[in-house]
């Protein structure tokens, strides 16, 4: 399981630029609300990735059953 430590420093390199590009987007009235969906959705992406990566590679780490 991940510790408060790494999960706090996750939320704050994942949410921080997400919030700050929602604000960016919102003052800006020539820039399409779409674009806000779009970097939500490779935000989540992303963090899925992350994620799952970390979890394949602990399972690969923990001893147990290893065909010889």
């Amino acid at each position: 399981m991940l510790s408060r430590t790494i999960i706090g420093l996750l939320a704050l390199t994942v949410g921080l630029p997400l919030l700050l590009v929602a604000v960016v987007v919102a003052s800006n009235p020539s820039v399409s609300p779409a674009i806000l969906s779009h970097i939500v959705m490779g935000s989540i992406m992303a963090l899925f990735l992350f994620l799952m990566i970390g979890e394949i590679k602990r399972l690969a780490d923990t001893p147990g059953h290893h065909s010889d």
